[in-house]
Parts: structure tokens; sequence; C-alpha cells
């Protein structure tokens, strides 16, 4: 049974994620050609998670001219920010954006889309990057190793050490043995076995028109990378009731303050001042800070809070180091954003993120 398991859930693999040992995988799914009909979609395609890996479709994205201003590196809590929709974002500096965020996004995901997009022969003029309470934490989520490679070339180029492709990786046993692990993992099956249930959810479907605040019946990427949650899940966010408590263990923040005695890595941000470094070499830099929700904010001890007031602290001291403009921040009342803006207690809604322009400091 665990052998047939493993099996199903190797070969069939709905996130994507054992494809590196597979030739033939990138005609099951080719992300190219999914990206060629996005941008060009009126309404955006429906991406169903068990067959398209996000990573490989915006990494795809990155390597794809385009006329757009500006790129956005983060997160999901960036997926909101859009020039494609009635509610635009950041339009004073970004008249048309791609969104490059992706779920769980880490400072090495930053680094593997940066390579790509300096490597564009068709480059944007700007790159927003989106400010996590992770982001200063490496290999605080597996899912960039996906594309370690490239991250690896991008950190040598940073430390000049570009022929020394074989670092290794702190935890690679760790990963390897969750992978290994996942192989028999129940959820994972039950989503292999309806991927296999499902032939038509392998084709690129084009969504209809619908109401952008509402959401539509299956997740929708938009034309410019930005998401749209479902109906339901937006249905069900507004309607839930929580106590304000966000568990800062999913979201990267450890139970307790990390070694060095702060919210972050002093190794993790001397990586990404070299990344701001040699980014601002050949593109305009702005950081953007999306807030949480007011409920987070008021239960003022829990970690979670006192780790975005330290983080937001120290980005604006980085930024000032570094002579680049921050929009945004942690804090819904700085932006001006209301409960009824968010789609739950980490994720604004684009009328929230519209307003963060709003509160900008240089």
């Amino acid at each position: 049974m665990i052998a047939t398991i493993s099996l199903v859930n190797y070969y069939v693999d709905p996130g994507n994620i054992y494809s590196s040992s597979k030739k033939n995988y990138n005609k099951k799914r080719p992300s190219k050609e999914f990206v060629k009909q996005l941008i060009k979609s009126d309404n955006g395609i429906l991406f169903n998670n068990n067959i398209w890996n996000i990573r490989d479709i915006k990494k795809e994205l990155a390597k794809t001219p385009t006329t757009a201003d500006c790129a956005i590196l983060g997160s999901s809590r960036v997926m909101q920010i859009s020039s494609a929709r009635p509610i635009k974002s950041l339009s004073n500096i970004c008249p048309s954006l791609i969104n490059f965020g992706v779920s769980g996004a880490s400072l090495e995901d930053y680094l593997i889309t940066s390579k790509d997009l300096l490597q564009n022969n068709k480059p944007l003029k700007t790159i927003v990057i989106g400010i996590d309470p992770w982001i200063f934490i490496l290999n605080r989520d597996k899912r960039w190793r996906r594309h370690k490679h490239d991250f690896l070339v991008m950190k040598g180029k940073l430390e000049e050490n570009s022929k020394n492709l074989s670092i290794k990786i702190h935890n690679e046993t760790l990963f390897n043995t969750a992978l290994l692990f996942n192989l028999i993992n129940r959820e994972y099956f039950i989503r292999s076995i309806k991927s296999l249930l499902s032939k038509k959810n392998r084709l690129i479907e084009h969504a209809p028109i619908f109401n952008y605040k509402e959401g539509f019946d299956r997740p929708v990427l938009l034309s410019d990378g930005s998401g749209i949650y479902t109906k339901n899940a937006q249905k069900k966010n507004r309607l839930s009731k929580t106590d304000g408590l966000v568990s800062y263990d999913i979201r990267g923040i450890s139970n307790s303050k990390l070694d060095s005695g702060e919210w972050y890595q002093e190794k993790a941000i001397k990586l990404f001042v070299k990344l701001v470094n040699h980014l601002k070499k050949h593109f305009n830099i702005v950081f953007v800070i999306t807030p949480y929700h007011p409920t987070v904010w008021e239960i003022t001890n829990q970690p979670l809070v006192k780790a975005v007031k330290n983080l937001e602290f120290k980005v604006h001291q980085i930024a000032k180091t570094l002579n680049v403009q921050v929009i945004g921040s942690f804090n819904p009342n700085h932006v001006g954003c209301t409960k009824e803006e968010f789609i739950d207690l980490v994720h604004p809604r684009d009328e929230c993120v519209s307003k963060l322009q709003q509160f900008t400091l240089n």
C-alpha cells in the first residue's frame, strides 16, 4: 500500500515538486504556453494548484519580454497588487506592473526571480520588493528549492563567486527527507487522485467575465500575474470570526527570538543588501509593506506584532542606508485600511493595497 501511494504521488505529483527528475514533465504542464496565453487573456486564466506550479509560471513570466513599468516581488500578501483590475495599486510609480508574488515567498525566491529579470532582453524600469515578517530568515520555506540552481548562481554572482556552484545549502538533508515523507502523505495522495480523475483540469482554461470583488468559482490568475481568490474562499473569510491571533510559526516567525536576539538574521540582511545594491545598477528599487488585519493589532503582546514592529523599524534603517523609498506599513491604521478591506488576517484586498502609496517614507 505504501509503495502504491508513493508511486502515485511521485508520478502524478499534483504540487509539481518532483518534476526535476522527470524528462517529459514540461510536456504535461507547459508553463511557457500557459504564460503565453495568460498575458493575452482578457479575464485571466483559471489556476489549478494541483496541475500548475506557481513558481514555474512566475519564472516563465519573468523571462517573457513586457512593456510593463514595474515588477513586484513578494509572497501571497502582495498578490492583490495589480494594474489589470478596476482597483489599481501603486499607480503613481507603476502605471503598469507584473506581479511575481508566490505563496510563501522567501529571500531565496527574490534572488531567483531577480536573476531572470536581469536576463530579460526587455527589462522593466522599477522593481518593487514586498517585505514580509520572514523576509530576513533564510530557508524558512523550502519551496524555493525547486529552482535552487538559479539561486546558487545569483548568490554566487552577488558574492563574486559564480564559479562555485557546489555550495551546500543549509538543511539540504532535511529537505530531501521531507520530500521522501511527502510521498506517503495522505493529503498529497488525495490531490493526486483528484488530478488523475479530472483530465479536463489539464487544459488551459480562460476565465469568463466575472466580478473581481466577489471572485469566481475557481482561482484566477490575471494577465499581470496577480491573483483572484475563489468566491467561496472570500465569502468564508468575510463571515469567519477570529480573536486576532496569528500562528507565527506558520508565518515564519520562530517561537523564540533568533540566535542574534532579534527577529532577523544578520546573514540574511547582508544578502538582501547585496541583492538590492546589485539591482539598483539596473532598476529603480522600491520597498512595499502590506498591512495585517486591524484585529491582529488589537492583541499587541502577540509575537507577530512584536516581530513586525521590529522588522518595520529595521527595514526603514536599511532603506535609508540604501536610499530606497518605502511605501506602506504593517499597521493598517497607518495606511487607512479597514477590517472589510481584508480577505483574512494576513491578506489585504485590492481596496486596501490601493491605499499603500498614501503612506510613503523616503
